[in-house]
Formats: C-alpha cells, structure tokens, sequence
C-alpha cells in the first residue's frame, strides 16, 4: 500500500459523523488491485464487513486500516454486511 493511494482515498471519501467510508473503487485502489478482484474477495469473505445503502456498497475506512494490520487476515463473521438500505416489517 502506497502513500500516494491512500491520499487519493482520503480526497474522495464520505465522513458522517466521524465514521468515514469508502467505495469499492477507493477501496481497490488503496489495496492497489481491480474492482473485479475487490469483489472477488468480498464474495469469499476475505474482507472486512461491508456496509450496504440501498445498492451501494461502503467499507469503514478503520476497519480496512485495522484488517491492513492485522495482515489482512480472512473476515469470520458468516453477515455479509450491514445492510442500512432496507427495514424489516414486523
């Protein structure tokens, strides 16, 4: 991961709040790999959690620093992610 990448995340990224997140874009960027292999990690649950508005996908850039860390290790959780985008009806 270079410096130079993760600038150019942090000059496009989305804060509410203090919680910043990015997109698939930035975040294969950041990785320095393509959005297809982005996804194809996502699909394996190589990746940290991801958070779903409506149908876009968002990463929380903490827990991408936080997984970089701690080598990128495989997400155990069996969610495939929050999704924010839709309610449950009771």
């Amino acid at each position: 991961m270079g410096r130079d990448s993760e600038s150019e995340v942090h000059s496009d990224r989305f804060s509410l709040t203090g919680v910043e997140l990015i997109n698939a874009s930035q975040f294969a960027r950041l990785l320095g790999i393509s959005e297809r292999s982005l996804y194809r990690l996502k699909n394996t649950n190589q990746l940290p959690p991801n958070i779903t508005l409506g149908r876009s996908v968002r990463w929380r850039l903490s827990e991408i620093r936080a997984w970089i860390e701690s080598g990128c290790a495989p997400n155990e959780s069996s969610d495939k992610g929050a999704d924010l985008g839709r309610g449950t009806a009771q």
